[in-house]
């Protein structure tokens, strides 16, 4: 079984992508919500992504358990 984990920043798995859940800088109560990257044609995803809006680094692992 594969698993998919969030090892640093605040984000989120969908079923589009990975979406950046930091703080928005102007209203803290809401989250960033911008759309990291897109799942590959496997439906996986991995890698260290950096958020446009926001600045956060997330990084993301796959491992099989």
């Amino acid at each position: 079984m594969v698993q998919t984990f969030i090892k640093q920043g605040k984000a989120v798995l969908t079923q589009s992508g990975l979406r950046c859940q930091a703080p928005r800088e102007k209203d803290p109560d809401a989250p960033c919500n911008k759309l990291l990257v897109k799942r590959n044609a496997q439906g996986q995803i991995a890698g260290c992504f950096r958020c446009d809006r926001c600045g956060q680094d997330v990084e993301v692992e796959i491992s099989m358990k």
